[in-house]
């Protein structure tokens, strides 16, 4: 009965495939489209090449630079940076603390995502980040067309941006007091954020997720005596990306 069944399946299998009982059945090819497949190994990749050791990383220093060619502009190496927001933080940075350079460039090697410094670079050229922040131009270049990848941005000279943060200042000291009251007796007395008491009690009740009862972390922006809008927008940014890292760290 067995032999009989399984002949029978043969036959029919024979007959949907439009040959004789005689050929070999063969299952379509099938194409799958949008599955992730590993990246294969390059060692001449920039983060490969940083792994090697110091020697390597060096000579890929050199080849950048060799590579860039910009004479009036020094070249930010930052091989040990592999997340894009500590990326970010660096950059941003540099725009905080431009004062009167004409421009800046920056490369990551290591970096996990290199095309996040791609996606940065095009917000950064739009035309609202440019008036916001001083620029006049920025570009970014990535392996393999650069030895390693590079963030380029060019300052608008007719921004004014020489004038830097004094030091710790009552000002700073005054709105970190500020802060910390309001979070006591407006934000916490009156529970808008069910999980914020205070400034030195934060995350309260979240310890089923794993987050552990701390303290409000409050970060000033130091005063400034520039009276350019950019250079201003620029700190602020630059304290945004400075609590990220704070925060993922």
């Amino acid at each position: 009965m067995h032999h009989q069944v399984h002949f029978a399946l043969i036959f029919a299998i024979s007959i949907f495939a439009g040959g004789s009982i005689t050929e070999a059945f063969q299952f379509p090819k099938i194409k799958f489209v949008g599955l992730s497949t590993a990246d294969k190994y390059d060692e001449n990749e920039p983060k490969n090449r940083v792994k090697k050791g110091l020697e390597e990383t060096a000579l890929l220093q050199q080849s950048l630079e060799k590579h860039c060619n910009k004479n009036d502009s020094l070249i930010r190496w930052e091989p040990q940076i592999t997340e894009s927001y500590e990326a970010a933080q660096v950059i941003f940075q540099e725009l905080a603390q431009s004062g009167n350079k004409r421009r800046c460039l920056v490369s990551f090697p290591s970096l996990t995502r290199p095309a996040d410094l791609d996606k940065l670079s095009t917000v950064l050229q739009s035309s609202k980040c440019k008036q916001l922040l001083g620029l006049d131009s920025v570009e970014c270049e990535l392996y393999p067309s650069s030895p390693a990848p590079y963030i380029h941005i060019k300052f608008d000279g007719s921004v004014s941006g020489d004038a830097m943060a004094g030091h710790h200042s009552d000002v700073t000291e005054n709105a970190a007091s500020a802060t910390k009251g309001w979070l006591k007796e407006f934000l916490g007395k009156y529970r808008l954020c069910p999980y914020t008491s205070s400034a030195s009690r934060a995350a309260v009740g979240l310890a089923s997720v794993g987050v552990p009862v701390g303290e409000v972390h409050i970060q000033v922006t130091e005063p400034t005596t520039s009276s350019s809008s950019a250079t201003k927008a620029a700190r602020i940014v630059d304290a945004f990306w400075t609590e990220v890292v704070t925060l993922m760290q």
